[in-house]
């Protein structure tokens, strides 16, 4: 005997229908996580292998020198604003102050009117 089907039955489903795309949803947060530590890993690796541009006989930096700091830090303040796990927040921090103490250091305040 065959069963009748009508339009009004619904099929039988096992399972979450939408249980694929969950979990593709999932991995792709999980991978962009990944990417942007990744990314952050290797510009504190490029920024910390770079010579310190103040000049040797000059204490005081560059402008430009300056500038870059600044921008560095504007950088950690960004991330800072828009969020992400306490360890992330905390190595922002850490980073926005020693970017603040090499201003410092360096006599960046000198320049300040012309920072942008």
């Amino acid at each position: 005997m065959h069963a009748k089907f009508s339009p009004y039955t619904k099929p039988i489903v096992i399972g979450n229908p939408h249980q694929k795309s969950i979990a593709k949803e999932s991995y792709m947060r999980s991978v962009r996580k990944y990417m942007v530590l990744v990314v952050i890993g290797v510009s504190c690796g490029v920024a910390i292998s770079l010579p310190n541009h103040a000049h040797a006989g000059d204490p005081q930096g560059s402008l430009a020198a300056c500038q870059n700091l600044k921008n560095d830090k504007k950088y950690y303040q960004y991330l800072r604003r828009k969020g992400g796990s306490s360890s992330q927040m905390e190595y922002w921090r850490k980073r926005m102050r020693e970017i603040e103490d090499r201003m410092s250091a360096m006599e960046c305040r000198k320049h300040r009117n012309k920072l942008k």
